[in-house]
């Protein structure tokens, strides 16, 4: 089953708040992104920037935000807990709004990705996803 998902750093914020730069940047994504059309649902993790980036990009789209800060669970927990929520879903078109730790982790099973370039804040990066019975073979 393959799966189209798109991962977005959350806007920059000051404590938690989107500032006026947060939202210039949301504003370009919300209104340029040809493909914000297509995605059928939205997670976050459950923090505040990440959950208010998720609203303002995506108004009206289903928002599910998952307990990915946890300290219980290590990356690698947390990667194969987000990996099983997105196969057991129904939906193909994905985003997902999050930390740029997390990001990385999911766009580092990318052959072509280069980890020590940043990644930009609302800029929307396309993971293409094929899960198997068991797995998610990325």
């Amino acid at each position: 089953m393959m799966k189209s998902l798109y991962c977005i750093r959350n806007a920059q914020n000051n404590r938690q708040i989107i500032t006026s730069i947060g939202r210039g940047q949301i504003n370009s994504l919300r209104f340029g992104w040809t493909e914000k059309k297509n995605i059928e649902l939205v997670v976050t993790d459950n923090t505040k920037k990440s959950m208010k980036t998720a609203e303002m990009i995506f108004d009206g789209k289903p928002i599910i935000p998952l307990n990915l800060q946890s300290a219980t669970f290590d990356d690698k927990k947390k990667l194969n807990m987000f990996y099983q929520f997105l196969k057991n879903r129904e939906e193909c078109m994905l985003a997902y709004v999050g930390n740029r730790e997390f990001i990385n982790s999911i766009k580092c099973t990318d052959l072509y990705y280069n980890s020590s370039v940043d990644i930009k804040r609302v800029h929307p990066y396309l993971v293409e996803l094929t899960f198997q019975k068991e797995l998610c073979d990325n």
